[in-house]
């Protein structure tokens, strides 16, 4: 249920859902009404195809969120894991595993490789289910690590989990609350990350990537034009919003179990 309502108030969906209602009444003669329907659906396609709310909300959600560095690594226990969260991936034979990563899951990959060789000792967790696929996301995630430089020695799987807070649930379940834990994943769902994973009560802090928002030392004169990638960030933005909505009813439900 809640994927069909995540889906529905997609800002995209939302968009062609109005044009429906206003061809609706165009064609029930209701010509002026069906017009000024019409005219909200421009409107919101513009509102949502141009930087400034999908920026604002995506800035929102990415706040706070800083990669980790060298000094947030001193002060970690001895014992780390840090788990890369899934992302998609594919399992055609024909190419080598980091290729079959989707892009956001080897930007997480890369990133917890960072962190990991940055921390002796520690383990890599690699996660995620393999749905209709042979291979799981956390079997592609480890082959694309030991390509990249990964020892097999220090990877560790998870292969069961679709979601999040079941990456959470399988990680105490197969490894317990006794390790520091990273979590490494994309900047704008780390926030609904780490509710999950503390709400498991797992001594976890964040590590993320893929960051939607980045500061340069220049901006293109066409920064606010309309264009897809702005569409792509509300909608980012928008299924995160309701994730850590839906995160807060899985955690108050997990705690009265």
């Amino acid at each position: 249920m809640r994927l069909i309502v995540g889906a529905v108030v997609m800002p995209l969906v939302v968009f062609w859902l109005v044009v429906a209602v206003g061809a609706v009444l165009i064609v029930l003669r209701k010509r002026k009404a069906g017009g000024w329907v019409l005219l909200g659906a421009g409107i919101w396609l513009l509102v949502i195809s141009t930087p400034f709310l999908p920026g604002a909300l995506v800035a929102g959600l990415e706040k706070g969120v800083k990669p980790l560095d060298t000094n947030s690594i001193i002060p970690l226990e001895k014992h780390v894991d840090i788990i890369v969260l899934g992302a998609g991936h594919s399992d055609d034979p024909n190419l080598p595993a980091n290729n079959q990563l989707s892009l956001n899951a080897l930007g997480r990959l890369c990133e917890g490789i960072r962190l990991h060789r940055m921390i002796a000792g520690s383990k890599l967790v690699c996660s995620g289910y393999g749905g209709k696929l042979k291979k799981s996301q956390a079997r592609i995630l480890a082959n694309a690590a030991m390509v990249l430089g990964v020892d097999s020695t220090d990877l560790l799987l998870s292969d069961k989990p679709e979601n999040t807070f079941q990456e959470a649930r399988e990680y105490k379940r197969l490894f317990g609350t006794d390790h520091q834990l990273i979590v490494v994943t994309d900047a704008i769902h780390l926030k609904r990350a780490l509710l999950l994973f503390r709400g498991m009560g797992l001594n976890a802090i964040g590590a993320p990537t893929n960051h939607l928002i980045k500061h340069g030392t220049g901006r293109s004169s066409t920064w606010w034009f309309p264009s897809s990638g702005n569409i792509g960030r509300m909608e980012s933005a928008v299924h995160e919003i309701i994730g850590l909505w839906v995160a807060k009813i899985e955690i108050n439900r997990s705690s009265s179990k």
